[in-house]
């Protein structure tokens, strides 16, 4: 985290989650192929769940052409089509594979596709995900009555925070080859 002084007024920076990340899962063959193979598949899902201390539960935000590539793989694979079941994960409708490794809940983000990362998804271990403070949270009063716009009062709550992975082996970024 960075923070930075703009003439009194302290800007704080995370860089993003994706930049902490440094696990990079790839699939397709290069040259804008975005075939997810078996092989590649059971890899991504061995580096996931190995060798990190992580728990037995990812989370794939994925965009559209990811989930294309992910889902012609589970038509072609019957194994992998019976262990998949759709269900709502930390309050949000996903669809989960279930593996010997673990278990990898898939969501789209029709964000990534709106910013270029169509065939691109970022996989995190929700346990290993934290909210940093910078400011606690305060509730400050709003005078909405002397400055004459409405009758009433009102309350301002505000925090500043940011979401940090911890563990970085428990994350990746899964994109095609280039």
């Amino acid at each position: 985290k960075h923070i930075y002084d703009n003439g009194g007024d302290r800007t704080y920076f995370t860089e993003g989650i994706t930049r902490q990340i440094k696990k990079m899962l790839y699939y397709g063959a290069g040259s804008g192929d975005t075939t997810l193979t078996p092989l590649q598949y059971t890899a991504w899902m061995k580096s996931l769940f190995t060798g990190n201390d992580g728990s037995t539960d990812r989370v794939l935000l994925a965009g559209a052409d990811l989930i294309a590539s992910i889902e012609l793989l589970r038509e072609s694979q019957k194994q992998l089509s019976g262990n998949t079941v759709q269900e709502t994960y930390l309050g949000v409708k996903c669809t989960s594979i279930v593996s010997t490794f673990g278990v990898l809940h898939i969501v789209h983000a029709p964000l990534f596709d709106e910013q270029g990362w169509s065939a691109r998804g970022l996989a995190f271990d929700p346990e290993h995900l934290y909210k940093e403070v910078f400011q606690p949270m305060i509730a400050r009063d709003l005078d909405f009555r002397s400055s004459g716009e409405k009758n009433a009062d009102a309350k301002m709550l505000q925090e500043v925070s940011c979401l940090v992975l911890r563990y970085p082996d428990c994350h990746a970024l899964i994109m095609p080859k280039e």
